[in-house]
């Protein structure tokens, strides 16, 4: 049981390093091709790279 307890909290750690790291790259890259991308493209893909990894931490757990 504390092992599993571990393991949910490591990917939990994970999930949320790799969130706001995209989350800071997304900023970056809507700050620097602010007018070369839409922002609904940066949505769209910040929505699917978020879905993405719930997807593979359930899959996991």
């Amino acid at each position: 049981f504390f092992f599993l307890f571990l393991s949910v909290l490591f990917f939990f750690f994970i999930f949320l390093f790799c969130f706001c790291f995209f989350f800071f790259v997304i900023v970056l890259l809507s700050i620097f091709f602010l007018s070369f991308l839409p922002s609904f493209f940066l949505f769209f893909f910040f929505f699917f790279f978020f879905s993405f990894i719930l997807f593979c931490f359930c899959s996991v757990v």
